[in-house]
């Protein structure tokens, strides 16, 4: 049960994030499309670069997103003590979900969930803790309650 909340929580902060990507995206595609003989203040055609840049950058977040979205969707249901893609540790005040990035999102009133890469440094120093463990986590150390 704990397990479809986790997803369920992911999938909808994906869903969010790739929604307000796009959003972000359709009003960059407007400012960096503009038409010189359209504006009256040459100054804006000066922001046109800075524009385009700006939704340079927010495509490729989009595109992450996207990307991270999908690879949520292959990732197995991981059944096992050993920490895969795919898997949750938790501990007292956190759930790390192995697989894909996010930014901390509470999940309930005393935890947060974060996800994060397989390639991160947490990650790799996670693939190695069992249950009773202590994982460094910035300046704390955890102890792995469950692994699931």
């Amino acid at each position: 049960m704990k397990k479809k909340k986790i997803h369920q929580k992911l999938v909808s902060y994906l869903d969010d994030t790739i929604k307000q990507l796009e959003k972000t995206v359709a009003e960059f595609e407007v400012e960096a499309d503009l038409d010189e003989s359209a504006v009256k203040d040459p100054e804006d055609m000066s922001f046109q670069n800075s524009a385009i840049e700006m939704l340079n950058h927010y495509k490729a977040l989009l595109v992450q997103a996207k990307f991270n979205k999908q690879k949520l969707e292959t990732l197995p249901e991981v059944k096992s003590l050993k920490i895969l893609p795919g898997s949750v540790v938790e501990t007292k005040q956190i759930l790390f979900y192995i697989g894909i990035p996010t930014t901390p999102l509470p999940f309930n009133e005393d935890k947060l969930l974060i996800g994060i890469s397989t390639e991160s440094k947490l990650a790799k120093s996670l693939k190695s803790k069992k249950i009773g463990d202590l994982v460094s986590y910035g300046k704390s150390k955890l102890k792995v309650l469950d692994i699931f």
